[in-house]
């Protein structure tokens, strides 16, 4: 197998990267949006990639302040 990153543990660079999502709102239109705060780490070797990762889930954001606050709400993610 060829190694995709050289043999070792790295984590992810929270400056440089974001996890996305989209979500179709009432089959009308999609709400895309991403978490910014993230953490966590990938481990390459020749025989396997592995990783694990991690979101602050009040770091939400979609384009709408009002939206935000109600997906950090009890309503959805309990931030």
């Amino acid at each position: 197998m060829t190694a995709l990153l050289p043999e070792g543990r790295w984590r992810i660079d929270r400056d440089h990267s974001s996890v996305n999502f989209a979500v179709t709102y009432l089959g009308v239109t999609k709400v895309r949006g991403r978490f910014m705060d993230l953490q966590g780490t990938i481990e390459s070797a020749d025989d396997h990639l592995a990783g694990e990762a991690s979101v602050a889930t009040g770091s939400v954001q979609t384009g709408s302040a009002v939206r935000d606050k109600h997906l950090q709400s009890a309503d959805f993610l309990n931030a």
